[in-house]
């Protein structure tokens, strides 16, 4: 006796199992995609009120500083005011790099 072909109805049904498994697969991968972009809008308003606030500060200290209502020194002024806008580039600069990397491919379920 010779190998004995697969049943029709195992063989369709491997292949309705295997179809289900896609769909779950991509399911799954288009709610991480979901789940990652609401992530990224909550941290994104956050980095920008946070960013507003660290400027809205800073250009208060810069006009007390030109109305004389304040006073620092020239070397503690200059210091504050430029690690101040180098930390807000420097996050635009992480925030823009991570938002605008390339997207990773839909995974298949196949290995080959």
């Amino acid at each position: 006796m010779g190998p004995q072909k697969p049943q029709a109805s195992a063989v369709s049904k491997v292949q309705s199992i295997d179809h289900i498994l896609t769909q779950q697969r991509q399911a799954l991968h288009n709610q991480g995609l979901a789940d990652d972009l609401r992530l990224k809008r909550k941290y994104g308003n956050w980095a920008i009120g946070l960013l507003a606030a660290q400027l809205l500060v800073m250009n208060t200290v810069f006009i007390g500083v030109g109305l004389k209502c304040l006073e620092f020194s020239e070397y503690a002024l200059h210091l504050y005011l430029g690690g101040t806008l180098l930390e807000v580039f420097g996050i635009v600069l992480v925030v823009t790099r991570y938002l605008f990397k390339s997207p990773t491919p839909v995974p298949r379920g196949d290995s080959g």
